[in-house]
């Protein structure tokens, strides 16, 4: 009759750890996820500042682009009126 309660005191006792392991590998393993998740997060967000920098470089380089066309333009215009 003791060892029978032994045994099943022991039982408990190992389903107890199983159990007690479980939660730390979930708890493991969820942190885990979770820091891939803000880590892609992160990616993401470093994604959108590159492009919204190329964005802004784009926008720049094509109103430079259109002054460097008004001013060759009157230049061209002055050289035309001096030629007379």
């Amino acid at each position: 009759m003791a060892a029978a309660r032994a045994a099943e005191a022991e039982a408990k006792g190992i389903t107890a750890a199983i159990r007690r392991a479980d939660g730390l590998t979930e708890l493991y393993m969820r942190q885990i996820l979770e820091e891939a998740f803000r880590n892609d997060q992160v990616a993401v967000a470093q994604q959108k500042l590159v492009l919204a920098q190329l964005r802004r470089e784009k926008e720049r380089y094509g109103v430079e682009r259109e002054v460097l066309e008004a001013k060759h333009s009157v230049e061209a215009g002055f050289d035309l009126r001096t030629d007379i």
